[in-house]
């Protein structure tokens, strides 16, 4: 969690993914436009529809593909 600035679990914005409301929720309270985030999930269609709302998203899959994924957004240190 290091590597984060702020994270959002769906049960605690008591909103089911892959509802449009939790993402947008997220931006407004991290004051963030959707080009400027990263939304990661092991399920497809979440990532799918964060990215309809232009967040960037990684669908993770395994360890190897993420950090590979990641990469493309940040630095790693």
């Amino acid at each position: 969690m290091k590597y984060f600035d702020m994270f959002f679990a769906s049960y605690k914005l008591k909103v089911s993914k892959p509802d449009p409301k939790i993402f947008r929720i997220a931006l407004n309270k991290t004051n963030t436009i959707p080009a400027e985030s990263i939304y990661i999930d092991d399920l497809k269609k979440n990532v799918d529809a964060a990215k309809l709302l232009g967040i960037n998203g990684i669908h993770y899959t395994n360890i190897k593909k993420f950090y590979k994924e990641i990469k493309k957004y940040i630095l790693l240190q």
